[in-house]
């Protein structure tokens, strides 16, 4: 096992070596605050890193931010430099054989399906085959929303069926997951601080399981989530789509809704309202996050309720200061 991790290291820094620093230039690099999305290169999601993460690893060498080839799926190696390089692979065989944490395993499965050119490119005609329909505006920090009925009426927390996808630019950032307040049983009342509370927040927690599927549930409630009451939104599935909050009724709503096309309707649109949206949180899998302190709060890269807007400058709603 041994001779094979050093094998493998040679193979990649020969592989480094082919490539003339002249061919890093061009790549963004979002800075040190950049965090890798997985803390174990268990890139294909089966629990433990082996030949094929390291495969896959290398099959990426090379490929540097904004580029076809490039997804920070595969950018493993601490410091996260925007590229895939020597480093990514010697993390990957550093860490051959070991098991990793579940919340790495369940992130890179819900990352896989989302690889495809069609699904990384805002397409809203493939979109809508696949369930999903613009669903606001494009939100500072956060991007144009695309959301999945039936997965926001089926109550469940499934990683790998999210119930929205985010884009920036034209390009997929996030993935987005919900469930109502009255699955996780908090009734028509407002539950008591801390948001959410503690039994719905934590990774060992039974009632989180209740709506986890599978389970049990490997993603912890205090890194991101968020709640969201009387959000109404309105125009879904057309450019107009928009989300407002603080929407008291559902009759506001379906106003809001009848209005936001310049007093009709929108052909072929509909709208939705929620009285408490329980458990809501944002998985930037498809752009590297970063790591930052603000008003006292950490945000978790891969779990932040917001994400650098380019050129790298932190917009101001619901991003640390």
């Amino acid at each position: 096992m041994q001779r094979f991790a050093v094998a493998l290291t040679i193979i990649g820094a020969l592989f480094a070596a082919s490539f003339s620093a002249s061919q890093w230039a061009g790549a963004n690099t979002p800075g040190t605050s950049a965090v890798p999305l997985l803390s174990c290169a268990d890139v294909v999601g089966d629990g433990n890193v082996n030949i094929a993460d390291v495969a896959q690893i290398v099959g990426k060498f090379g490929s540097v931010q904004g580029g076809a080839a490039y997804h920070p799926l595969y950018d493993v190696g601490p410091p996260s430099l925007g590229g895939i390089n020597v480093l990514d692979i010697a993390s990957a065989v550093a860490e051959f054989g070991d098991l990793c944490p579940a919340v790495d395993t369940e992130v890179a499965r819900a990352t896989l399906p989302f690889l495809t050119t069609q699904f990384q490119n805002e397409d809203p005609a493939y979109l809508a085959t696949q369930g999903y329909f613009q669903g606001s505006s494009d939100v500072p920090g956060q991007g144009v929303h695309y959301v999945n009925d039936a997965y926001f009426n089926d109550d469940i927390f499934d990683p790998a069926h999210p119930e929205g996808l985010v884009y920036d630019n034209g390009k997929l950032a996030a993935q987005l997951y919900f469930v109502d307040g009255d699955a996780v049983g908090w009734g028509t009342n407002q539950p008591p601080p801390p948001y959410p509370p503690p039994s719905q927040d934590g990774a060992d927690d039974t009632d989180i399981d209740a709506f986890c599927s599978p389970q049990p549930c490997s993603w912890s409630g205090n890194e991101g989530w968020h709640l969201h009451y009387y959000l109404c939104t309105v125009a879904i599935g057309s450019p107009q789509a928009f989300a407002f909050p603080g929407v008291q009724t559902a009759a506001q709503c379906e106003n809001n809704h009848n209005n936001a096309c310049g007093g009709q309707k929108c052909a072929g649109t509909t709208w939705r309202w929620n009285d408490q949206v329980g458990w809501m949180g944002h998985l930037w899998n498809h752009v590297l996050n970063a790591n930052l302190i603000g008003d006292g709060v950490s945000f978790n890269g891969r779990f932040a309720d917001c994400y650098p807007d380019p050129p790298w400058g932190w917009k101001a709603y619901n991003c640390p200061a």
